[in-house]
């Protein structure tokens, strides 16, 4: 029996390796108008108003994580993280910023896994509990990483620049709970300079989204690269779909050439986030100063693009998907995004005022309208919107 075991592990082992990445081509100009939208392809839509008071009021440019039972929010320079159940009702503040071993800087990421908050300070993470007591910390090197992802009891970081003098510097190192490092994958790519510079250079890329869960594993995408990994359990790169760009692409040299950069990009396309069902592979991408969305059929290995700039609502005739925050990534069948309250009414407003068709339940149809009409106001804190996917 444990011969057969080692053999099936052994196959396993080895077909990581011989796996073929799929390549999908994207010609912005020639893609196929598709009629697909979120009554196609989502199982329920919750807008989540949080519950606004003079203790927890929230800012711009939010940072926030969600379980089946709690949401976990912060913004840029907050000096506190705020704990509300999924219905938006407030709980209670998380940590404190300052300079103390268990308070943080700043916040580049967070995370709520389990019973554990996860608090991305760069230089090092701080973890809570949802009562609000601070666990432990783990302290990392100094550079120009982030955590991207807290996954198997470790934490995935990535660098926000990916072109780098130094060809031995790796875009992703993996880090256990203790601070010690466990894997570096991905070398940068190293390009001739057109302008004198640091040690890094380009920091046009890092306003995509580089990771996403899909049926619990770990995917990441390195920018230069236009490659889609699957990190497995053994911490390997697994290369699984490749983004081709052709003459859209942004080669490293438009990436290194910063004085002129903003000229080159507006025929350029940028793959800004990916989501991922059984049978689709779904994109949002910048192209001629605008976003985009599109989606890849697995079956018919063709490319279709959305009839809107986002993933059109016609679940409940609300608002379309469009994540313009690249730290939201998927969360296996969820994607997510967030509207400040009065973006949302005046999105909300003009949806309603269309009269848009609905292939969702009634009752979700009515929640929309009910909370753009009713329960939010202008001044409150911002509204979730949190997408199930069909899977």
């Amino acid at each position: 029996m444990k011969k057969i075991f080692l053999l099936i592990w052994c196959l396993n082992f080895f077909n990581c390796f011989s796996q073929t990445p799929i390549e999908i081509s994207l010609d912005p100009e020639e893609i196929e108008v598709s009629d697909l939208g979120l009554g196609d392809i989502a199982e329920s839509i919750e807008y989540i108003p949080l519950e606004t008071k003079d203790e927890c009021l929230i800012g711009e440019n939010v940072y926030f994580d969600f379980d089946e039972t709690h949401i976990i929010i912060g913004y840029y320079n907050c000096n506190t993280l705020y704990l509300f159940d999924r219905q938006g009702h407030f709980i209670r503040t998380i940590g404190t910023k300052g300079e103390g071993p268990r308070e943080f800087n700043g916040i580049h990421n967070i995370f709520l896994n389990s019973n554990h908050i996860v608090i991305d300070d760069a230089s090092k993470v701080l973890i809570f509990d949802k009562e609000g007591n601070f666990i432990w910390s783990t302290s990392f090197p100094i550079d120009d990483r982030y955590v991207a992802s807290y996954f198997n009891e470790q934490f995935l970081r990535v660098a926000e620049s990916y072109i780098f003098r130094d060809s031995t510097y790796y875009v992703y190192d993996i880090y256990n709970q203790t601070g010690n490092l466990v894997k570096e994958a991905i070398p940068s790519v190293s390009i001739s300079l057109k302008k004198d510079s640091q040690w890094r250079l380009s920091y046009k890329c890092k306003e995509i989204n580089p990771v996403y869960i899909y049926q619990n594993q770990l995917h990441v995408r390195e920018y230069l690269n236009d490659t889609v990994y699957t990190i497995n359990g053994l911490n390997q790169f697994i290369p699984k779909y490749v983004l081709n760009l052709g003459k859209y692409k942004i080669t490293p040299e438009i990436q290194a050439d910063i004085k002129n950069f903003e000229n080159h990009i507006n025929n350029k396309v940028v793959i800004t986030e990916i989501a991922e069902t059984s049978n689709k592979l779904l994109m949002h991408y910048f192209y001629k100063w605008k976003f985009h969305s599109c989606y890849y059929d697995k079956k018919e290995r063709k490319v279709y693009k959305f009839a809107s700039d986002g993933f059109p609502n016609d679940y409940d005739g609300g608002i379309d998907f469009l994540n313009m925050y690249p730290i939201y990534g998927q969360k296996n069948n969820y994607i997510r995004t967030c509207f400040q309250a009065g973006e949302f009414i005046d999105k909300g407003e003009k949806c309603l005022s269309k009269k848009r068709p609905a292939k969702g339940p009634k009752s979700a149809v009515n929640r929309f309208k009910d909370l753009v009409m009713k329960k939010v106001d202008a001044e409150d804190n911002p509204v979730l919107m949190i997408v199930k996917l069909k899977d």
